[in-house]
Parts: structure tokens; sequence; C-alpha cells
């Protein structure tokens, strides 16, 4: 978001949440606190197939923009506002996470060269 704003010179307003992660209330506003950017939420599941056909639509002419194809494709679910105390503490904690990030960041390719198999941390629970 920051260099899609400060380098690419985009102006966003809000972010539209789709799929598994829409539907968590608490992430969506820790989302929203961190970016200190308004989130929603959509209500249809499999947002990244309503992507790929939203995007053929546009190409083959079936919508005429991608604004209109959004508004005759996607409902709109809950709206999370940022908390300004929140987003704040956010700022202030971010430069140690990045540091924090650098320090360790040869700890992540080894965990990818541990090739675990997918799904043994939550096999047998409720996600």
């Amino acid at each position: 978001i920051e260099l899609l704003e400060t380098d690419v010179g985009l102006a966003i307003e809000d972010l539209r949440i789709g799929g598994a992660a829409a539907s968590s209330k608490i992430w969506n506003q820790i989302i929203a606190d961190v970016l200190g950017k308004k989130v929603v939420s959509l209500t249809q599941s499999h947002t990244e197939v309503l992507g790929a056909a939203v995007l053929a639509g546009v190409s083959l002419g079936a919508y005429t923009d991608f604004e209109s194809a959004m508004t005759q494709t996607v409902t709109l679910g809950d709206t999370f506002e940022p908390d300004d105390m929140a987003h704040e503490s956010y700022n202030r904690l971010f430069p140690m996470y990045r540091e924090l990030y650098e320090e360790n960041k040869h700890h992540f390719k080894k965990l990818v060269e541990l090739d675990l198999p997918q799904g043994w941390v939550t096999k047998g629970a409720r996600t």
C-alpha cells in the first residue's frame, strides 16, 4: 500500500477484502488499524475466481470498464474504520518490525527448506 501511494502515486482510500479473510471481523479491524485505511469486506466466496471472471468480462466487452463490472458483480459486506490511536501505535511499532524482519529473514529461507507437509499445524482443528 505504501509503495503504491508513494512510488506510483495512487490514492488508496479503502481496501476491499474477500475470501476467507473477509469473514474475520477481528482481522479486518486489525488491517484497518495497521494501514489507517477503511476496510470493506466482500460477501462473495472465491473472490479470486470472481476477479478472473471480471478481467475476462472486461476484456471481452461484457462490461464497459472495471468499475461497472465490480458494481454489477460484487456485494459489499461490513465496513471497518481505522482507530486513530491503534493506527498511531502500529506506526510506532513498524520500525521495530522492519528491523526484526531484516535481522531474521535468513531464517525464513531455512523454514522453507524444511519442506514441511501442508496442513500439519491445523490437522484436526476447526478453522
